[in-house]
Parts: structure tokens; sequence; C-alpha cells
């Protein structure tokens, strides 16, 4: 771990350093130790807490391909749980195919409502269930962040797939959230899929309408319409659902309609019985 350390460590290193501009350290960005045997991350956890780290991803999956499965001993992601509550440059943390559990689960979920900063939380393939989900959501439904978890491949049922409902329907930052893929469970999947799409078609401008001009609504049509009829992977953004969930744009206009008519129906053109300029 040494290639962990600050370049200023040590009064050698430092002296160089001032002695040549040109050889001061590039900031260490993003570290992928993916496919390794690691287990103890506190050094890990260590480098998050500095005042000095820049990190901004962090990739630490397959750590149990070498290691025995469902043992308890596999790797300990405490001390990166703990230092996400106080780290603020770090926006995307990858930890699948871990064996992580459902006390896992509720460490990050500790550190979600801390940090305000971590944008994607990948959990996928691990042996989260119900009780780690419904901690994450409920985490997920007052943070401002992450804006994508990733929980695909984790042993889950309804109870936690309702929770990731709630979550999706009250938190208009999380914006890719993917279910557990159950076939029992599509009726709460596609519900999720419907909530994103509203969230990725502009619904947290509607809670800052008076923040936005009315020029602007077109636009947030515009791009919902676009995010549902791309060809998209579900490794990378998951696709909103426009056949089961029924998501359409005129579905989002009814939505803005219902929630804020006020948005496209100012009260001087109410007045005046006229509303053909709102909308051109």
């Amino acid at each position: 771990m040494a290639a962990l350390e600050s370049p200023i460590s040590s009064s050698s290193s430092f002296s160089s350093t001032t002695s040549s501009p040109n050889a001061a350290a590039t900031p260490l960005e993003s570290l992928d130790l993916s496919f390794n045997r690691l287990r103890n991350l506190e050094c890990i956890g260590k480098f998050l807490k500095r005042p000095d780290c820049n990190l901004k991803e962090l990739l630490i999956g397959y750590q149990n391909l070498w290691q025995p499965n469902h043992n308890g001993t596999n790797i300990d992601v405490s001390e990166i749980a703990i230092a996400l509550t106080t780290n603020k440059q770090l926006t995307t943390l990858k930890l699948p195919r871990n064996e992580l559990g459902d006390f896992d689960a509720s460490l990050f979920a500790v550190a979600l409502s801390e940090n305000s900063t971590l944008e994607t939380l990948d959990l996928r393939e691990n042996d989260i269930r119900n009780n780690g989900v419904i901690a994450l959501a409920e985490a997920a439904t007052i943070s401002k962040g992450p804006g994508q978890m990733h929980l695909r491949g984790n042993p889950f049922g309804r109870p936690a797939s309702l929770a990731l409902l709630e979550a999706v329907s009250k938190n208009r930052h999380l914006r890719y959230l993917w279910d557990n893929g159950r076939d029992e469970d599509e009726a709460i999947n596609s519900q999720i899929r419907y909530q994103m799409a509203l969230n990725l078609g502009g619904r947290k401008l509607l809670l800052e309408v008076d923040r936005h001009p009315l020029g602007l609504w077109p636009l947030v049509l515009e791009k919902q319409t676009r995010l549902v009829g791309r060809k998209g992977t579900d490794e990378t953004h998951p696709r909103p659902d426009r056949t089961s969930a029924g998501m359409h744009n005129t579905d989002v206009l009814y939505y803005f309609l219902k929630s804020s008519p006020t948005t496209f129906f100012s009260s001087r053109a109410e007045r005046k019985g006229t509303y053909g300029g709102v909308f051109r």
C-alpha cells in the first residue's frame, strides 16, 4: 500500500518535490483493486480519511473468487463505510461480488445518511437480503445521494422492493436504481422504473418551480422523451420500461399538470382566459 502514501509523507520526497516543480505527483483520482485477495481494508479506509485524499473512484470487486463463501470472514468494508461519513471527494464506490451481507449494507446505510457527495454505489451480486436493502432504501429516501444504486443479483424480495419503490418515489436525486429482477416482483419493479423515469425526466425541477423559467419545461419533456426511447444496457444505465410501466412523455406531462398546474398556466394567463402562448 506504499503507493497510497502522499508524496509529502517523508522529508526526502518532500525536498525532491519542492526542489523540482516538474516532479510534483498527479493526485490519485481512480483506484481499481478488483480481482485480488483482499480482506482487511483498514489501510484503504485510512487513506479515504486523509484530508489530502483526492480519490474520486474506488473499485474493489470480485474478491470472493479465491476465498471461501459464506464463512463470515471475507472482505471487511467497515473502515470504508466509516470513512464515507467524512470523505467529501469520493463519488463512485463499486464493491460487486464480495459476499457482503446485511451488516455491511447497514454500515453503508449509516454512511449515506451523512454523505452527500457519493453519486454511485455498486453492491451488485453480493449476499444482501431484505434487512440490508431496506436499510439502504431508508437511507436513500432522506439522502441527497447517491444518484445511482446497483443492487441487482442480491437475494432480496418483496419487502425490500417496496422499500426501494418508496425511496425512488421520494428521492428526486435517485435516477438509476437496479431492482432484484425477480419475475414475482415485476409489478413493483415496473413502478420503480416508472418513478425512476420521472426523476430522469425532471421531477426534481417541480419542487423548485419558482427558481426555473416557464420556458424550461418543454426542454424537460424533450429530455424525458429521449431518455425513455434510448437503448441502454443494464450495466451502464437501466432503461426505463415504457411497456409494463406505461411510461410515455404524456404521463410525465400529466404528472406535471397534476402536481403543479401553475407551472404551465400563470395566474395572468388565467385571468385573460388565454393559454395558447404558454405552450409555444
